[in-house]
């Protein structure tokens, strides 16, 4: 049974927010559902200020704060439980394109994650190298770092390195190259300076 809720917006996000809704090909009624499941879910409100780059997806070495990106659309949908275990500061919903090379998707999720604590951040690097999507002639990968220490995290294959080492960078670059990720999408630079 559905119920009709009313609620006053600004005509300025409205309008956006269905221009938005409708390049993805969602209607905008689905996306209001998805974010009142998720409420209800999480019994918590998380907003974002921005896109996950106003944050750089960098994390706070002295607190052992891991942050980064992972696409929920590359994980299988039985093991999308994983995103319970960190906590999401934002997610960017951005239509696929050809150059995505993920031609069974229309979207990508983009969830900014922050985990706590190094053990914490290789128990999930370990989960997560598990449970990437392998039905697709696709690859996958998902990284985060706390501004020193990267994961860079494959399906089977887990890089953990000192972000200011561009040589062990380029290693992790080479081998998702190696396994079908596109060029542009592995090009890890070093951290910014200490």
């Amino acid at each position: 049974m559905k119920k009709l809720i009313t609620v006053k917006v600004d005509s300025n996000i409205k309008d956006e927010a269905q221009r938005v809704a409708k390049d993805l090909g969602i209607p905008l009624g689905s996306i209001i559902n998805g974010y009142l499941r998720e409420f209800v879910r999480v019994k918590s409100v998380s907003f974002s200020c921005g896109d996950s780059s106003s944050i750089k997806a960098i994390g706070e070495p002295k607190k052992d704060i891991f942050r980064g990106v992972i696409i929920e659309e590359s994980l299988q949908k039985k093991k999308l439980g994983i995103l319970k275990k960190m906590k999401i500061l934002g997610t960017k919903v951005k239509p696929v394109t050809e150059k995505s090379m993920t031609p069974w998707l229309k979207v990508w999720s983009d969830h900014t994650v922050e985990i706590q604590g190094i053990k914490n951040a290789r128990k999930i690097a370990k989960e997560l190298s598990e449970s990437f999507d392998v039905e697709h002639d696709s690859a996958w990968y998902a990284d985060y770092n706390n501004g020193q220490t990267c994961f860079i995290i494959f399906p089977h294959k887990i890089f953990e390195l000192d972000g200011y080492n561009q040589s062990e960078l380029d290693k992790a670059r080479a081998y998702g190259i190696k396994i079908g990720i596109p060029e542009y999408q592995v090009g890890f630079k070093i951290l910014s300076q200490r």
